[in-house]
């Protein structure tokens, strides 16, 4: 009996866990929101890659970014050749979707 609210607690915090995992999951939408926004730069895909670490982007100013939100670093190739790395978030607020949001744009040395 005096185990039962220890259990409870482990319980819940396990639940929470599977929660935010579950919600962090990509989803096919997510790679045709990517495909758009790079349809729109007119940027070629190379890879995509999801991060599931929300820190270094609440250190640099994001601190808005949802703990569930999920995170893209896709490296793309615009048409003169110059190669560059967005770093993305997706970001659904309770089914609500709040679209793309470019986190960081890096140049990479050819």
């Amino acid at each position: 009996m005096k185990y039962i609210p220890a259990i409870l607690l482990l319980l819940v915090f396990v639940a929470a866990f599977r929660f935010a995992a579950r919600m962090s999951k990509a989803r096919p939408s997510d790679f045709q929101a990517i495909q758009e926004l790079a349809d729109a730069r007119a940027l070629r895909i190379i890879s995509i890659e999801q991060r599931h670490n929300q820190w270094p982007y609440w250190l640099r100013g994001h601190l808005l970014l949802s703990n569930i939100s999920r995170i893209f670093v896709v490296a793309v190739e615009s048409k003169e050749g110059a190669s560059r790395e967005l770093h993305l978030a997706i970001d659904n607020n309770w089914g609500a979707p709040r679209g793309v949001q470019v986190l960081r744009d890096i140049a990479i040395a050819p």
